[in-house]
């Protein structure tokens, strides 16, 4: 793949005919072509147009022009670069702005080469000399574990496990106020505190929803607080063992862990495959403490990985390790 970028009337695509030799009708335009044009495309023209387009329809943008690059990967790119000057007033044009942008690093991300434009003068600003096996070998990934934001639960200081609870009004207001890096897929718990989390943190992303990053199943002291287990026999042998002996009728420590490490594995090895170097998992503080425990290259106790709620910690995974592969 390659992407050419430059300001309006800067002549990309005469550096395109003229340096891949594709002539004026091999090249769509990027307001009137259908996706099934896209598929065939050797080159297309206009970007921009084509993301203005979709928003306008109230497409998932992010996603389907991902999809799109993933079907047609030999494809020459042209775009028009508009993130300069003055803010746009009116709010779906900044969206709009900030959505080129973002799938401009997206295209990026997929291109072998890439080119900036400048009164007809090409500068190179890109080249993967590798093959496809180095990269996917050479890959180093970044992965922000974030923890959903406050539930009423989490207000009231209850084991939350399997209880499918959204967010409180306290919680959509903190996950509002967070500003996190751009990530190029998503992965997030199927419970809806997590879900809506990653809704309001990543709008306009790819994200998969993956069983196995559920919280644990805290069993008999589902949704209950200390007030309401002080006293109880089997929650005392929970303290004494350091919070280590698992929950009656719920999930082990050991079985917890597992569970983890297994999926943990499976989003890396996804992330691998589709050469993402950066991605965020929306996920439960006790998953989050085991995914540090069994990865991270500083060592400490299980529960100092406790992160507050829409916060967590960085990640980077060698995605060309052999256990990754």
């Amino acid at each position: 793949m390659i992407f050419v970028i430059g300001g309006a009337y800067q002549g990309k695509k005469e550096f395109v005919k003229k340096e891949f030799h594709i002539n004026e009708q091999e090249i769509l335009d990027g307001e009137y072509c259908n996706y099934e044009e896209l598929l065939q495309a050797k080159a297309i023209c206009g970007l921009e147009r084509l993301i203005y387009r979709r928003m306008k329809e109230e497409i998932d943008v992010y996603t389907f022009i991902d999809t799109w690059l993933k079907e047609n990967k030999d494809l020459i790119i042209i775009c028009n670069e508009i993130g300069s000057g003055l803010v746009p007033v009116d709010a779906f044009e900044r969206k709009y702005r900030e959505m080129v942008g973002r799938i401009g690093c997206l295209v990026a991300g997929y291109a072998k080469e890439v080119y900036r434009v400048q009164y007809g003068i090409a500068t190179k600003i890109k080249e993967n000399k590798k093959n496809d096996q180095e990269i996917k070998e050479s890959a180093i990934i970044k992965v922000y574990l974030i923890r959903h934001s406050i539930t009423k639960g989490n207000l009231e200081k209850r084991f939350i496990g399997s209880t499918d609870e959204s967010l409180c009004e306290e919680g959509i207001a903190l996950a509002k106020e967070k500003k996190l890096p751009f990530v190029c897929k998503v992965y997030v718990s199927p419970l809806k505190r997590c879900q809506e989390t990653a809704n309001i943190l990543y709008p306009n992303h790819e994200t998969a929803v993956i069983s196995g990053l559920r919280e644990t199943d805290f069993g008999d002291f589902e949704y209950k607080n200390y007030e309401e287990l002080k006293g109880n026999k089997d929650y005392q042998k929970w303290i004494d063992s350091n919070a280590m002996s698992g929950f009656p009728n719920g999930e082990s420590m050991e079985d917890t862990n597992r569970r983890v490490e297994d999926t943990f594995l499976h989003i890396i090895k996804d992330a691998v495959k589709h050469q993402y170097d950066s991605i965020a998992i929306v996920t439960h503080g006790g998953t989050i403490m085991s995914i540090m425990t069994l990865f991270a290259k500083e060592k400490r106790s299980y529960h100092d990985w406790l992160a507050k709620n829409c916060e967590g910690f960085l990640l980077e995974i060698d995605g060309g390790s052999a256990c990754y592969q």
